[in-house]
């Protein structure tokens, strides 16, 4: 049967509804339940699952300004009737979206016809089972029931593709194809935008016309996105591989809705009808995309574009930008440059990846060479924006950019660059490592820098401060939000060392032998900067350590050692007079000019790293008057630390021994209550 307009919403569903995190939305009732303004009570129980008024509570975030969604009164119908849906099964949600598809393809409301009409349009409607008709002729018995819930879904979302946005459990805004595009709403719009500016200057008779290529199969959420995105007046058409289509229905059901036409990716994938299209080729790539096999196919996917073809790659950029991945994924890259189609190279900020907030997203536009600019003469676009706010005066620096570099010389000459910078295509493919590392001179006076994803952070810490300060740790007084206060930019660990603001030493290579003494140098080795602690190192002798490695220096306070690879680590020697095993490696800063480092600092940093090329790392620096502070805070906290392990370890002792001693007979334990709560 049709599922009713109870009213009735969960917590889960309040938060969605609020677009906020699940426990914010207990931390609102416990923190308001002493104000002026009390979150609602609960109005029924569903078992042990609390309910509530949805109208009540949209109007209590109205009135308290909580949450992001400013149409939550608006929305509040709907969004209990989409959190009624939570438990269904999968079947049935595809049933559903596969009813709203249809209902918005034949035009009229199928909630008046029967069982056997609803399969007969659905047959019609999709005669090759592209999008609906198996899911349709699957719930055959319930039709009638779930057309009635989905017509309700249409009406409380406004539209057709709302409602099929909401039972897919994906976005907000009407027709979002975000979910398909693996990209959160910043990173999707970027690339919306970019992607509409590369494909308006394609040279072509049919310019609003344009086909939206998937040649990977991977990339069909951000094809149709782009798609959708279109102005009305234009007749995209997105391409999916045939092989494909089966993974892709989701996306195809979203096609049909907005009215978007379907074809199969073809050798001329250029002509779809009867005339030649600007063409947009699109692929994704992920961490398991750096194999020599898939990077093949991923070429001959983009191989030879003519003048009315453009291609967007889009993917981790550890895989299309940083060092030190593969050599399948060097010799790849180094494939593409030579070809002189990859012409232009973004590392975007973190955070733009839905399931990967701290990876890096990076891309590349390819597009023909101008066949009027000598080989030796074609450039390519390099631009590292990772340390950027990704604000709308980024985003249109990486547009215009990257549209100035896919044109003729003289619109490259006169566009002034402001994110990134064209470099001769030749010199970029004889440059091993990263191929956007930056090699400028390292800033020293602060400016103001809008960084990704730090807005919430005085937000984030009054929260954290609350709740250290209810187990006595107090930190509050000494921190103290600010408004946007100068900042240094971050700067590499190449050019920090070529400025002497670091210095570099490497471990020195140990034998097994020599690592057996009793007492001595205590050694820091590879291992124990990865676990973090120094403690139950070994010894070398120090005389025999002398004689046989008379060049090898110990360490000194505050010198950070790191080692590379897959999982790059770091730790800050705190003492010194330390001896560092090969392959551990060691970072000085330079104390009479630091240039804004902090050892801490830097380890953590290290830590963050995704590249095993070291050089490239970039690393934060702080104002001179905040360096001491930071470097104080940062000790406070970890003496807290280490005092909380403490009394972690002794209560799990504590709780070994005396379940120990009880089953052995040896204690005897008084409870408070007479009556046993339990059987642990």
């Amino acid at each position: 049967m049709a599922l009713e307009h109870t009213g009735l919403i969960s917590l889960t569903g309040i938060a969605r509804l609020a677009r906020v995190k699940r426990p914010v939305v207990s931390m609102w009732r416990t923190r308001s339940r002493d104000s002026d303004a009390p979150f609602p009570e609960p109005a029924a129980l569903d078992g042990s699952r609390e309910l509530f008024n949805v109208h009540n509570v949209a109007a209590w975030l109205v009135t308290t300004g909580r949450g992001n969604n400013p149409d939550a009164q608006q929305d509040a119908a709907g969004a209990a009737l989409v959190d009624r849906l939570a438990d269904i099964d999968e079947s049935t949600r595809d049933a559903l979206a596969a009813l709203i598809a249809l209902s918005a393809i034949v035009d009229e409301r199928i909630t008046t016809l029967g069982a056997d009409e609803i399969i007969d349009r659905a047959d019609d409607a999709d005669p090759d089972d592209d999008a609906i008709l198996t899911e349709i002729e699957a719930a055959a018995d319930s039709l009638e029931a779930l057309a009635e819930t989905a017509s309700d879904l249409v009406d409380t979302a406004y539209s057709h593709s709302a409602a099929l946005a909401e039972i897919e459990g994906k976005g907000h805004g009407a027709g979002s194809f975000r979910s398909g595009s693996g990209l959160t709403q910043a990173g999707e719009s970027l690339l919306l935008d970019l992607a509409h500016d590369i494909i308006h200057g394609v040279p072509s008779l049919d310019v609003e016309a344009p086909v939206i290529a998937d040649v990977t199969g991977s990339a069909t959420g951000f094809a149709a996105a782009f798609a959708a995105a279109l102005p009305e007046s234009f007749s995209p058409v997105v391409a999916v591989p045939p092989e494909e289509r089966a993974e892709a229905r989701r996306i195809v059901r979203q096609l049909l809705v907005n009215g978007i036409g379907l074809a199969d990716v073809t050798p001329d994938v250029r002509t779809v009808g009867e005339s030649a299209r600007p063409t947009i080729r699109v692929a994704t790539l992920d961490d398991d995309s750096n194999t020599a096999a898939s990077l093949s196919r991923l070429s001959e996917q983009l191989a030879e574009l003519d003048s009315s073809e453009r291609a967007l790659v889009y993917g981790p950029s550890r895989v299309l930008t940083d060092a030190g991945v593969s050599s399948d994924v060097d010799r790849w890259r180094a494939e593409q440059i030579r070809s002189g189609q990859l012409r232009a190279i973004v590392k975007l900020p973190r955070g733009l990846i839905a399931a990967r907030p701290r990876q890096a997203l990076a891309i590349w536009v390819l597009a023909p060479s101008p066949a009027s600019v000598p080989l030796s003469d074609r450039w390519t676009l390099i631009a590292d924006a990772s340390d950027r706010e990704l604000d709308a005066v980024t985003a249109s620096g990486i547009i215009d950019d990257v549209v100035a570099a896919l044109g003729e010389y003289d619109t490259l000459r006169a566009h002034a660059f402001s994110v990134g910078r064209p470099v001769r295509t030749s010199t970029l493919a004889a440059t091993p490592g990263s191929l956007v590392a930056s090699q400028g001179a390292v800033t020293h006076a602060p400016e103001m820098i809008e960084r990704a994803n730090t807005r919430e952070i005085p937000a984030r810490i009054d929260e954290v401060l609350a709740s250290l300060d209810e187990f006595g740790a107090k930190f509050s007084e000494r921190v103290e939000a600010t408004s946007l206060a100068p900042s240094l930019r971050t700067s590499d660990v190449a050019s920090l060392l070529s400025e002497r603001h670091l210095r570099y030493a490497a471990g020195t290579r140990l034998a097994e032998a020599e690592l057996r003494a009793d007492s001595g140098y205590r050694v820091i080795t590879p291992d124990a900067v990865r676990q973090g602690s120094v403690a139950n190192t070994p010894f070398v002798d120090r005389f025999a350590f002398s004689a046989g490695h008379p060049n090898a220096q110990l360490t000194e306070p505050g010198d950070v050692i790191f080692v590379t690879g897959s999982s790059p680590a770091a730790i800050v020697d705190d003492e010194g007079a330390h001896v560092v095993a090969y392959p551990a490696r060691v970072l000085r800063i330079n104390a009479n000019d630091p240039a804004g480092l902090v050892a801490s600092l830097v380890a953590a940093d290290i830590r963050r790293q995704l590249s095993s090329e070291w050089k490239t790392w970039t690393l934060r620096r702080i104002v001179g008057g905040q360096r001491q502070a930071l470097h104080d805070t940062l000790e406070s906290i970890e003496r807290e630390q280490r005092a909380l392990q403490a009394k972690l370890d002794a209560l799990h002792s504590l709780s070994e021994l005396v379940s120990d001693g009880v089953a052995a007979g040896r204690i005897t334990l008084t409870s408070p209550d007479s009556q046993p709560k339990g059987t642990r």
